[in-house]
């Protein structure tokens, strides 16, 4: 997120970038200050960071007259360390860049100081989600929304071993409980049944405005 907000949203529409324009540098100081870490320690964890993002990718469902299509989109095509220097610098994948309007917009609406207080990525997730069903809506309105099981593997990518009980303890509960406590949510949440089996969550939310 720090990267994204870094790029020229201008240039993000077009998907002939050059590579220079889809280079983003990170320093140390900046994610130590916005994490409240030291130094040392931040570039520790950029290079990690940079590390795990190299092999990520983006993954959605494209709906077409003949089934659904898959697609994976890499985030980044390649990263460099700066020993010494205190710094990393990776570049965006030409084909993420239309994507990445609407998390920037999102970044900046959610700021991340706030969200970097979230060591899981499932609160991250289902933060995203949450949000991004209820643009231009009051941040103070309670707002509800009704997620399937299957929506929410896919967007939280819960590993196909998870039964019910496991998204329930592992990432609902767990996710829930440290966006209400770091980042002042009020998330309420019941299970939907279809016959014995649940196959949605609603959600009942908000966020201060503070």
């Amino acid at each position: 997120m720090a990267g994204i907000s870094m790029l020229d949203s201008r240039k993000k529409k077009n998907q002939s970038v050059a590579l220079k324009a889809r280079t983003v540098k990170v320093h140390a100081k900046d994610y130590a200050a916005i994490a409240q870490i030291d130094e040392k320690s931040a570039y520790k964890e950029l290079m990690q960071a940079s590390d795990n993002l190299f092999n990520r990718y983006l993954r959605y469902n494209v709906v077409t007259p003949k089934g659904v299509k898959e697609r994976k989109l890499r985030w980044v095509e390649a990263v460099q360390y700066h020993h010494g220097e205190g710094w990393v610098e990776y570049s965006f994948t030409e084909s993420i860049l239309p994507h990445l309007c609407e998390l920037e917009r999102r970044f900046t609406k959610y700021r991340l100081e706030q969200a970097s207080g979230l060591r899981s990525i499932y609160s991250w997730r289902l933060m995203e989600i949450l949000t991004s069903h209820n643009d231009g809506q009051d941040e103070a309105k309670i707002k509800v929304e009704k997620i399937t099981i299957g929506e929410l593997r896919t967007a939280l990518e819960i590993p196909d071993s998870y039964k019910y009980k496991d998204i329930r303890i592992r990432i609902i509960e767990a996710a829930i409980s440290e966006l209400v406590e770091k980042d002042h949510w009020f998330i309420q949440w019941k299970p939907i049944k279809t016959g014995r089996a649940v196959t949605a969550i609603e959600f009942t939310f908000n966020r201060e405005p503070q």
